[in-house]
């Protein structure tokens, strides 16, 4: 793990998104292969869809990632540096995001279970990202704005 670490510490700004991105789409990929058609059914994105897919890519690759990288990896951070000390941070931190991320995508269970996956891998990212001295906020979000679009992609042209 400590290996990992330092590899992304040490990766340009491009390198760490394309391979925060490539993760990101395996986490949300390889379950998919595992789990009943029709699980992965989104009514949130079902009715926005409903306003055509502008309101689509701009409600699901720029508001809601930001919004919920703000909300499900910046707080639970800033909570864990507040609260605990160096060695149960970052867990704390691992664990409590990535619930809550799971938690708001709580559709049904594959879904929720998933949401849990991605959140704990957008987790790790922001902790490296913030380890990295850059702007984690803005990092993730482009990282959960990538793994958004491809999604988008897909339901629209497949």
């Amino acid at each position: 793990m400590v290996n990992i670490i330092r590899y992304l510490y040490r990766l340009n700004s491009i390198s760490f998104i394309l391979i925060g991105s490539i993760i990101m789409i395996l986490a949300s990929f390889i379950p998919s292969l595992l789990i009943p058609e029709g699980s992965y059914r989104n009514p949130v994105v079902e009715s926005i869809a409903k306003n055509g897919p502008l309101t689509l890519f701009l409600f699901g690759c720029v508001f809601a990632p930001f919004v919920e990288t703000f909300l499900f990896q910046y707080l639970p951070f800033l909570l864990a540096n507040l609260l605990f000390k160096h060695k149960k941070r970052l867990f704390f931190y691992q664990i409590i995001g990535s619930l809550f991320f799971g938690y708001m995508h709580d559709y049904n269970i594959f879904y929720f279970l998933t949401g849990c996956l991605i959140g704990f891998i957008l987790c790790f990212f922001f902790y490296i990202a913030k380890q990295r001295k850059q702007s984690a906020l803005i990092l993730i979000t482009i990282i959960h704005a990538l793994n958004n679009l491809l999604a988008l992609l897909i339901t629209i042209f497949l």
